[in-house]
């Protein structure tokens, strides 16, 4: 008896969401319908750009994304629009098309927000713009000021922090231990006639470094990979770049990507 029920409220669960998604559908009319057609085709587009396509209003363009659901980009004054089931979002939230940026969290500063509270050392501004590739340390100081996001100095670099103090503990306490790792790890930099590979700087260095002291069996993929993994965005080719200019001796199974 107990499985005749429970099938039967299953059903009826199955039988209005069909019924909802379909009733939902058949709301849009031919020109909102035209709206999502071509965000599906393009991808990333304007509001100005698909009124003039299509021939159609601002406010048919709004309703249409309303219904179907979308992401505005966090660059590019929020411009861009993308439907909500088009992004692959990566481990922090983010998308990109080309040079435009989507967050899962909504707009610039909410993602911020979001990616300092996940993070387990918090961010400076050169850390969060690699990231979310984009300006993003007035809006930081901002956020500091309303006591959205707090703020500690280590050496010369602000690290922005959550305002939670159990978490702002951890993520200060995790921080002093990079650095001091950092400082560590500065120390066994051998010092070429050059300084540092072109177009890298010394923090990507230093984090590099470490995690070859880390994982020295790694292959540089997986370096790359496990330095994605805590919020540093360096590549396999910024790794390679790394190892060949200071002449560091992997084993050769250890350099394929």
């Amino acid at each position: 008896m107990t499985n005749v029920i429970v099938y039967g409220t299953k059903k009826r669960i199955n039988n209005f969401v069909s019924h909802t998604l379909m009733e939902r559908f058949m709301h849009f009319t031919n020109q909102e319908k035209a709206v999502i057609d071509c965000l599906h085709k393009w991808r990333v587009s304007t509001r100005k750009n698909l009124c003039g396509f299509i021939k159609i209003s601002h406010m048919t363009v709004v309703r249409a994304l309303k219904k179907h659901g979308y992401y505005t980009s966090y660059n590019k004054n929020s411009a861009y629009y993308t439907l909500k089931d088009i992004p692959t979002f990566d481990a922090n939230g983010l998308w990109s098309h080309q040079d435009i940026h989507f967050s899962r969290h909504g707009t610039l500063v909410e993602t911020m927000l979001s990616l300092v509270e996940q993070s387990s050392s918090g961010y400076t501004v050169h850390e969060m713009e690699k990231l979310l590739r984009t300006k993003a340390g007035n809006l930081l100081c901002l956020l500091c000021r309303e006591k959205r996001l707090s703020r500690y100095y280590t050496g010369r670099y602000a690290v922005y922090l959550s305002t939670d103090s159990s978490v702002q503990a951890k993520q200060k306490s995790q921080r002093q231990q990079q650095v001091e790792e950092t400082r560590i790890a500065t120390e066994l930099v051998p010092t070429p006639k050059k300084e540092l590979p072109e177009d890298i700087d010394i923090m990507t260095v230093v984090n590099v470094l470490i995690k070859m002291i880390e994982l020295p069996k790694a292959s540089v993929a997986s370096l790359s990979r496990s330095l994605r993994h805590q919020d540093i965005g360096t590549t396999a080719d910024e790794i390679r770049k790394i190892i060949k200019f200071y002449s560091l001796k992997k084993k050769r199974h250890s350099e394929h990507s």
